[in-house]
């Protein structure tokens, strides 16, 4: 094998640099071609041994939705060793009716030292389970079992039922990260989003293992987070430090193998996907693709990310069951944290999209801090948004969340009315913030109630402290589509069937399209506005 410089490696594309560590490169060898100085290459946190798997309880579960969240979920944990009939146990209250087989998925990393770590995760894929039912399951291999856990199905279209959602990002290995999902816990949502960086077991965040590649870290992370996402669909989407080089598939092998995502997005983006939840349409998006700050996967996808995240975003407007539509992603669109800032890679990408078809809330990570915009819509505010306000998003625009307090070591901001912004590919420069609503430079959680209503829903976005003390709040409002069209296709098909000299079904398409125009745009606000509207609790 040719000698690799230091400048040539990190030019190399990240399937390149896993190849370049799959065919044996020793510990030497790579430190003294790639020139990557003396860091320590070290596995990091012992791993699950053997001996463990045989004597401990299964630990390390953890939920994931299906593409249809009314029908599927998939559950998968971690075991030290390949083991033998892996399956999970699924029933109600009454017991445990049903046998699911489980696929056993190892998992080897090749380090620059030539060590080899092996992992092995398990997952089961739920098909065919009743919509807004709670299960019970128990996972079981090798004749050990895990305790018994809960999950529950999306409800059924046109469900006026509350519920709670919760977001973070930057979570990694620690006390805070430990004292931020107990309090997600707490809040007891029916899904959770993490908007990437995961673990940290990548330790440089450039894909370019110029520090110590960890696996150990995963192994304590899906411990860490068991209570939580044993019970609650653990939804993630990739972060720069989730740019693994020992792996394959640009990195993510070992984000593919790990979390069994919906799969719904483009075949080379695992962490891409959309999917709905009563009222609310999803969409997780991989920004290491657009990013001008890293080059490492830069322009991967080759624009099919974004190609389908238009189709996403167009399916989702017009679907009569989705009031609100969240987004989240790594890479900050607008952050005027000191660790990174925005990046214009991001709004060259996607920002028009999300004005477009008018996103009500994009939660990014990737600055380790909590902030909020104003109501954003061409970059610029259209309406200020106090703590405590009330927006219309069709009207006033989107709002846009930092949320990396999730745990990992914390950044501050830069007084003043100036942040980085990445402007150009590599090229940091400063801009004036005129958008910046709500700065905190501490450990957070979002916690969102949504509240599908009757003319209009809600969705209360809140952060809070890990304490579950509250620091910022804002309610978006959307005019009910669903309930807006069926009121109006009635409307029509009474005046019909009172002799309109129009057919009644001609009517009711009429009916249902006006009625489509009036609330996607400012009538509905004005309708509502003028009367009075109360924030709820």
């Amino acid at each position: 094998m040719g000698r690799v410089g230091a400048a040539e490696f990190e030019r190399m594309t990240m399937a390149e640099r896993h190849e370049l560590l799959r065919y044996g490169l020793t510990r030497r060898g790579f430190l003294r071609t790639a020139a990557v100085g003396a860091a320590t290459l070290a596995a990091g946190p012992t791993l699950l041994t053997r001996t463990a798997a045989a004597a401990a309880p299964v630990t390390g579960r953890w939920l994931a939705m299906g593409a249809d969240p009314l029908r599927q979920m998939r559950v998968s944990w971690q075991v030290a060793a390949a083991v033998a009939r892996p399956r999970v146990r699924l029933g109600t209250d009454t017991g445990y009716g049903t046998v699911v087989e489980a696929e056993l998925t190892p998992l080897r990393a090749r380090l620059p030292d030539g060590s080899v770590h092996d992992q092995f995760y398990v997952r089961a894929d739920l098909e065919g389970l009743r919509p807004g039912t709670t299960y019970h399951y128990r996972v079981e291999h090798d004749g050990l079992e895990g305790a018994d856990a809960t999950f529950a199905t999306a409800p059924a279209g046109g469900s006026a039922a509350p519920f709670t959602f919760t977001a973070f990002g930057d979570q990694g290995v620690s006390e805070a990260a430990t004292a931020v999902t107990a309090a997600v816990v707490r809040e007891r949502p029916a899904f959770h989003l993490l908007a990437g960086d995961i673990s940290y077991a990548e330790t440089d965040g450039k894909g370019l293992l110029a520090q110590a590649y960890k696996p150990g870290r995963w192994d304590r992370y899906f411990q860490q987070i068991d209570a939580a996402a044993s019970t609650v669909p653990w939804m993630v989407a990739s972060g720069n430090h989730e740019m693994e080089p020992v792996y394959d598939g640009h990195g993510y092998g070992g984000l593919r193998r790990r979390f069994a995502l919906p799969g719904n997005g483009p075949p080379q983006c695992p962490a891409v996907y959309t999917f709905r939840y009563s009222n609310v349409g999803v969409v997780s998006l991989d920004a290491n693709d657009v990013t001008y700050e890293l080059a490492t996967n830069r322009g991967y996808s080759e624009g099919a990310q974004t190609e389908w995240l238009r189709r996403a975003l167009a399916g989702l407007r017009a679907d009569p069951e989705v009031d609100f539509i969240v987004v989240f992603f790594h890479q900050c669109a607008y952050a005027s944290c000191v660790g990174h800032g925005s990046d214009a890679g991001v709004r060259a990408a996607w920002t028009a999209l999300f004005d477009e078809y008018t996103v009500d809330l994009v939660v990014n990570g990737h600055n380790h801090s909590y902030e909020r915009t104003d109501p954003l819509r061409a970059g610029a505010p259209v309406t200020s948004a106090a703590s405590g306000s009330t927006v219309w998003p069709a009207v006033h625009g989107t709002t846009y969340v930092v949320a990396g307090g999730g745990g990992i070591a914390l950044d501050g901001f830069r007084p003043g009315g100036t942040a980085t912004l990445w402007s150009e590919p590599g090229r940091p420069t400063k801009e004036q913030v005129t958008w910046s609503r709500a700065r905190y430079p501490g450990f957070s959680y979002l916690s969102v109630r949504v509240r599908p209503g009757d003319g209009r829903s809600t969705m209360t976005v809140r952060a809070r402290r890990p304490d579950g003390s509250a620091l910022d709040t804002v309610t978006l409002a959307r005019a009910n589509t669903r309930r807006a069209r069926a009121s109006a296709a009635g409307s029509a098909s009474a005046a019909g069937a009172a002799g309109a000299g129009v057919s009644g079904t001609a009517l009711a398409v009429a009916g249902t399209a006006a009625a489509v125009t009036v609330a996607a745009g400012t009538g509905a606000y004005l309708a509502h506005r003028r009367r009075p509207d109360t924030e709820p609790s």
